[in-house]
């Protein structure tokens, strides 16, 4: 992973990788409750 040159660009993009697994962990424990509530 090559850093960019302008530091704002890296840490916006940080961010969003942040938000994104954020994302994929809470459907992730969602996907999971509903598996409990339907066996």
């Amino acid at each position: 992973m090559k850093l960019d040159k302008n530091p704002v660009i890296f840490f916006i993009k940080q961010d969003m990788l942040k938000v994104a697994m954020l994302r994929l962990h809470a459907i992730d424990i969602w996907l999971n409750k509903q598996h409990l509530e339907h066996s």
